[in-house]
């Protein structure tokens, strides 16, 4: 239940270049669950940072192919994403360790080395490249999106719209903020639930 300036949707949509800066860095081991949509294909992040040596992403789709990445390195496998469907992504990507589900199925397992350097906040319908610029814009819808570390819940994104302005976002209830949109895009409310 969220607080009461606030309505709770069924997703939000990216358009243009709108993105969010989740607040949580990529040096750190995160497990991740997010349902999602992708609206159309393309090279773009679902989410992630990519600097060279701090690439952490999970690509929906990009020319028939998923991947996931960490520090210089990604892994892909040959899979055509259906556009306008919800999967469940979800699995964990940390030094050493990185699986991709979709829908529950493991398809991507590795064990990438290395250390994020330097480490960068998680951006949400892009790619953080390095910091200061966002590139790989998705357009898609997220339902939900949890991390954790350390099998601790650092973040619950709740798709909602704040109602003094009508401006679509996440609420996290871990920090119980709310998150809007940065760059020049706007976020698209789904239908209230």
């Amino acid at each position: 239940m969220l607080p009461r300036e606030y309505q709770q949707v069924e997703y939000i949509q990216s358009s243009n270049n709108a993105y969010i800066d989740t607040t949580i860095y990529n040096n750190i081991p995160i497990e991740f669950e997010c349902n999602f949509q992708v609206l159309q294909a393309g090279d773009a992040f679902m989410f992630g940072t990519y600097a060279q040596a701090s690439r952490w992403f999970v690509l929906p789709t990009n020319n028939g192919n998923t991947s996931i990445g960490y520090c210089g390195n990604y892994q892909s496998v040959g899979l055509n994403i259906s556009l306008n469907q919800f999967y469940k992504f979800s699995g964990i990507i940390t030094k050493g360790e990185q699986k991709l589900y979709i829908d529950d199925i493991l398809l991507i397992s590795t064990s990438f080395n290395g250390n994020q350097n330097p480490a960068i906040p998680i951006s949400i319908f892009c790619a953080n490249n390095g910091g200061t610029t966002r590139n790989r814009f998705i357009l898609g819808r997220m339902k939900s999106l949890r991390f954790w570390t350390n099998s601790e819940l650092i973040l619950d994104f709740i798709p909602c719209y704040r109602k003094e302005d009508n401006q679509a976002g996440m609420y996290d209830k871990v920090s119980k903020s709310f998150f809007t949109r940065a760059g020049s895009g706007a976020f698209i409310a789904g239908p209230e639930v």
